[in-house]
């Protein structure tokens, strides 16, 4: 039994005096912090512990009201890639992905001018649309390959 219960709950906690007096007393030692294994399910996670997984991706619900989601990695790009310190590197070494810097998202530990919009995400990179005109023809899309 922990014989100082919320001693670790105080910012003072890593001073030297609350050290010694937690050894003194036979206190626990502070409980790390929560990995992924010992997280909810990525739809019962705060957006915080959301952007901070590798498991898990945050997504604009497109309902001002509700905000977002958290949801499990629906895809390789995703899968691996942190929302809250992802670099573009990071997401570019992936074959097929691109990084979406996304626009207005405001982390929720942080004050800002702008919020509400898509975090920064790695997502699959879109195939080529064809040019205006291009039917694809070895012809150059004239459609006359061939005809004589």
């Amino acid at each position: 039994m922990n014989a100082c219960p919320g001693l670790y709950d105080h910012p003072w906690h890593l001073t030297v005096p609350a050290l010694l007096l937690a050894a003194l007393l036979g206190c626990a030692a502070p409980r790390p912090a929560l990995s992924d294994d010992t997280l909810p399910p990525c739809a019962e996670r705060t957006e915080k512990q959301c952007i901070d997984s590798p498991d898990c991706t945050l997504a604009p619900t497109g309902d001002e009201n509700t905000g977002y989601i958290c949801r499990d990695t629906a895809n390789e790009c995703e899968a691996g890639f942190r929302q809250s310190d992802g670099t573009p590197a990071e997401c570019q070494a992936k074959p097929g992905c691109r990084f979406s810097p996304g626009r207005c998202y405001c982390p929720p530990d942080v004050q800002c001018v702008c919020g509400g919009g898509p975090p920064p995400s790695c997502v699959p990179s879109e195939p080529a649309l064809p040019v205006e005109g291009d039917t694809g023809a070895a012809d150059g899309g004239t459609g006359t390959a061939g005809a004589s």
